[in-house]
């Protein structure tokens, strides 16, 4: 009896369901939102270039080895010679950007900003750079790093999808990691530089929800109940 009289309650409990469902105009994205609790993790990011391009990331199997060597060393040199002066670690990163870009382009690549489908050029977001030689092209990602946080669970890595997202073709995806060290106050110099093969790296995707200052301060969104101001 206990065994039918539960089954009874799982029955009515199913039945039910969809009409509370009906009844809340916001039932499917609050499910939505309870599914983006979990988030998505360890997803290759080949798949994620592919879900939103459409264009493969290709495997790095040693094409152009010497000239991507050469480029590493010189961006070494490059900056150890002189040094990167920078109040701000995200503005020595900047410097250190343009010095790979020089640097590819001694070495024989057409090196620039990816342009995306629409035609328009932007310096934010994933990748920074496009760098062909021959037949090989390369999608090229620049960052800094110190040894102080090179084993940390600190995200750096940042891949935001978008309709005009700057990747138009099928490309090797490299990321170029410089090492900075401060030797004196606002200025670094460097230890290592290191190529790494993105087709080999996993993401995870953490949501995030966010409004402007639009969306709460202007007067139509009726979000203000108290303001005081000087008379």
């Amino acid at each position: 009896m206990r065994l039918r009289s539960l089954t009874l309650v799982s029955v009515c409990l199913a039945v039910s369901l969809p009409a509370r469902a009906a009844d809340d105009p916001h039932a499917a994205i609050r499910q939505r939102i309870q599914d983006m609790v979990t988030g998505v993790r360890d997803v290759p990011l080949p798949v994620v270039i592919e879900a939103i391009s459409g264009r493969r990331v290709l495997p790095w199997d040693g094409e152009q080895r010497g000239a991507l060597e050469r480029a590493a060393t010189a961006v070494l040199n490059e900056i150890n010679r002189a040094g990167i002066t920078s109040g701000r670690i995200n503005e020595a990163g900047n410097v250190a950007e343009r010095h790979v870009l020089a640097a590819l382009r001694a070495e024989g690549f057409s090196t620039d900003r990816p342009v995306a489908p629409s035609g328009r050029v932007r310096t934010a977001g994933y990748p920074d750079l496009l760098a062909t030689l021959g037949k090989d092209h390369f999608y090229v990602e620049v960052k800094i790093f110190s040894a102080s946080t090179e084993d940390s669970t600190q995200r750096s890595f940042y891949l935001s999808p978008s309709a005009d997202f700057k990747v138009t073709r099928d490309a090797h995806h490299l990321l170029i990691a410089i090492e900075l060290t401060p030797v004196a106050k606002g200025l670094y110099r460097t230890k290592t530089v290191r190529w790494l093969d993105l087709s080999r790296l996993h993401c995870d995707l953490k949501y995030e929800f966010n409004a402007s200052n639009r969306d709460m301060y202007r007067p139509e969104a009726g979000l203000v109940v108290i303001e005081s101001t000087l008379p």
